[in-house]
């Protein structure tokens, strides 16, 4: 009975077995394929042969690696999908996994013979890895799948570790329950040995008085029904979650560096020439600016508006220009307002880099020019266009708070006073950059 259990738990795997008892003195010969239990078999058989037949030691020895040896399920493993990762990887991830459910005990990956066959498919999704595993029975129907998400794709290991260790305990828990072995073994011995019923002369006996059954006899251990074969059943949604979290924290986001300017700023505009510094007392124009600009790194882009403004007093009396221009009024003194205003565009390009930013441009502007006196009804209005060129620094660049000192020469293509006029300004501007 032993020999028959023997080679019935090994069958899988022994090409063939010659056991005889040590009475007979004959040699134990076995001989193995190159399966997947090879080297467990190898034990068992080293077990049996150094054992002697000792039942006492060598049964619970025997039917304990039997059990695990029939737990472990064969298993087939597809050649790997995988896309977005390195070859190295790619290549990496069938012995490492085989690894990792051969540890288990549930599953045993082989090269042929089985009934289900194990896929593994790899995919990239923006900064995450999906690592999906599945089992097919022979017919092809899925019996099991499970998805896991990395965001390294260092964490491989890890997920096929978790993978392998998902699809062991849902086998395992799916497994129907079996009676132990040796069990079945002890119940089943007295069972061929029938106790022989006493023969008894017969005698009268009172009608009223029970006969003695027959003992009945002891019950013989059956063999386990086959279980039908399972039905595929539709694995539930996978759960999707991080298998290894890295634990580097996450970088922390930059502060937006500030590349947009809102500002105002302050001067002086002085233009060249007798013919307009003479209703200006060749004195300066105060100018008022106003600004925005965009840094885009390589150039800045600056639309502005400046407003110059002067007033001056004159004697009447004199002569204001030695032209056209001759006013008189009973010695009465007069108020010359003169007012400049130009708005447009320029492009600077910045030299350096860094926080203090020498830069220089060329830019265009529609202007107005106005006189108006006090006691006169004539004043001396035109328009027109100006080119300008310029430069200055920009100091703290790319910060909150900005400080730019600018200075342009500036040129105007229409006559107010038949003389064409040019001029030079200064400005000293702040800005509260974006």
């Amino acid at each position: 009975m032993l020999t028959d259990l023997l080679a019935t738990s090994i069958s899988k795997d022994v090409k063939s077995v010659k056991i005889h008892t040590p009475e007979k003195n004959v040699i134990n010969t076995t001989h193995f394929y190159n399966g997947k239990c090879g080297g467990t078999m190898r034990s068992v058989v080293f077990l049996f042969t150094f054992c002697g037949m000792n039942k006492k030691i060598f049964i619970p020895v025997f039917f304990s690696l039997a059990a695990y040896i029939s737990a472990a399920e064969p298993l087939c493993l597809s050649p790997v999908e995988a896309s977005g990762i390195s070859a190295e990887t790619q290549a990496s991830i069938p012995s490492l996994f085989k690894n990792y459910v051969d540890s288990q005990g549930s599953y045993q990956i082989v090269a042929e013979g089985c009934q289900k066959t194990a896929s593994i498919n790899v995919s990239k999704l923006g900064q995450a890895t999906m690592v999906s595993a599945k089992i097919q029975d022979s017919e092809n129907k899925p019996v099991w799948n499970h998805q896991v998400k990395i965001l390294k794709e260092e964490n491989m290991d890890k997920a096929l570790a978790k993978l392998a260790e998902v699809m062991s305990s849902e086998n395992q828990a799916a497994a129907p329950a079996v009676e132990p072995a040796v069990e079945s073994v002890a119940k089943a011995e007295p069972a061929a040995e029938p106790v022989a019923e006493p023969v008894a002369e017969p005698t009268p006996k009172p009608a009223a008085e029970p006969v003695a059954a027959a003992p009945a006899p002891m019950p013989v251990a059956k063999a386990p029904a086959k279980q039908p074969a399972a039905q595929p059943v539709a694995a539930p949604a996978p759960a999707v979650y991080e298998a290894a979290p890295s634990a580097e924290p996450a970088p922390a986001k930059k502060p937006r560096i500030p590349n947009l300017y809102f500002g105002v700023g302050l001067g002086l505009t002085k233009f060249i020439g007798d013919e307009i510094n003479a209703f200006t007392d060749y004195e300066p124009l105060t100018s008022y600016d106003f600004f925005f600009a965009y840094d885009s790194k390589y150039t800045i882009t600056m639309l502005t508006l400046n407003i110059s403004h002067k007033v001056n007093t004159v004697d009447r009396n004199n002569k204001v220009n030695n032209g056209d221009y001759y006013y008189y009024n009973y010695d009465k003194y007069e108020d010359i307002t003169t007012d400049y205003i130009a708005w447009g565009f320029s492009f600077y390009y910045p030299i350096l880099s860094g926080p203090i930013a020498p830069y220089i441009g060329v830019g265009m502007s529609a202007t107005t020019f106005d006189i108006d006196y006090e006691y006169n009804s004539d004043e001396i209005r035109d328009n027109g266009l100006q080119a300008h060129i310029g430069g200055g620094i920009l100091l703290n660049r790319n910060r909150r708070l900005n400080t730019w000192i600018h200075g342009e020469y500036f040129f105007n293509t229409y006559e107010p006073i038949n003389h064409t006029f040019h001029g030079f300004s200064l400005l000293m501007r702040v800005s509260l950059g974006v």
